[in-house]
């Protein structure tokens, strides 16, 4: 997913190309994690100065730990992105369930919402999630699907913001990422997309 927040060139390249990207791994090469590991990885990450937190993951568990360790990230001005989940059930996934994440669910290339993307209140905002391209080890690209591509493009958007107006605070910034993200204005819509798809360019022109 580093390749959708901070690719250079090509067509993977990410929304904030100039960002500074420090990486945490919470999961190993199958795709596995624990909730201390993930809680950690946020504490360090807080502790640290970073602004940003993508986590492109998610579980049905809700965990004490990383509840505390978000809370702690939280009341320090760092915005946490999660992804809403792929189980197409109408709630989020932890981390993206708790209060001060930004739940990012997934729409098609037509800004509409994809079958397997959770949905609910919890829903903040969505961005693409199907055949989204994404560098791979080898200097590949691959089509990635998901709410987790999603995620990242998210973290990406608020980062290029940030990147582009250093004055900003990481919350200021994901709050005018929410305010000119697109809507559809369909009934039901909120509870798929949230405050709408980003859109990265209507901020910068506003």
């Amino acid at each position: 997913m580093r390749s959708l927040i901070q690719g250079q060139t090509g067509p993977a390249r990410g929304a904030a190309p100039g960002a500074e990207l420090l990486a945490f791994p919470v999961l190993d090469q199958n795709g596995k994690g624990s909730s201390f590991d993930l809680a950690e990885a946020i504490l360090r990450a807080t502790e640290q100065g970073v602004r940003v937190i993508n986590m492109s993951l998610g579980s049905e568990g809700d965990s004490p730990v990383v509840r505390d360790a978000v809370a702690y990230a939280v009341a320090r001005n760092v915005v946490l992105v999660a992804a809403a989940g792929n189980e197409a059930i109408n709630r989020v996934s932890y981390p993206a369930a708790y209060e001060g994440v930004i739940a990012v669910a997934s729409v098609d290339a037509g800004a509409s919402h994809l079958y397997f993307s959770n949905r609910g209140k919890s829903v903040d905002l969505a961005a693409p999630g199907f055949a989204v391209v994404a560098a791979w080890p080898g200097g590949k690209n691959v089509e990635v699907t998901g709410t987790s591509a999603s995620t990242a493009l998210v973290t990406g958007v608020i980062a290029a913001l940030l990147s582009r107006e250093p004055g900003l605070s990481g919350m200021q910034a994901a709050e005018l990422v929410a305010k000119y993200a697109d809507t559809t204005g369909l009934p039901g819509a909120a509870e798929e997309i949230g405050s709408g798809v980003v859109n990265l360019q209507r901020v910068l022109d506003r």
